[in-house]
């Protein structure tokens, strides 16, 4: 009797330590899904910004271009005259 027991108190142990097991695999699982998504969210914004930095540069080489070709056109005179 003792024996039999003994084993079911094994199997018992057992199967606490897989279901442990099983339960840290899931939340592993779940914490690098979670980590996943919030860096997928952080170079969404990055990417975002660069698209918005890009545009505002354009627009500010749109602005001076007219003063970058005075510029220009001044200094190729002074270098004739």
């Amino acid at each position: 009797m003792a024996g039999r027991y003994l084993s079911y108190a094994v199997g018992e142990v057992i199967l606490i330590v897989i279901g442990i097991l099983v339960a840290l695999s899931i939340n592993n699982w779940n914490e690098k899904r979670h980590e996943s998504k919030v860096v997928h969210g952080i170079l969404t914004v990055v990417v975002n910004d660069i698209k918005q930095d890009k545009m505002e540069v354009e627009r500010i080489m749109e602005f001076f271009k007219p003063q970058a070709s005075n510029l220009q056109l001044k200094s190729a005179a002074r270098r004739l005259g």
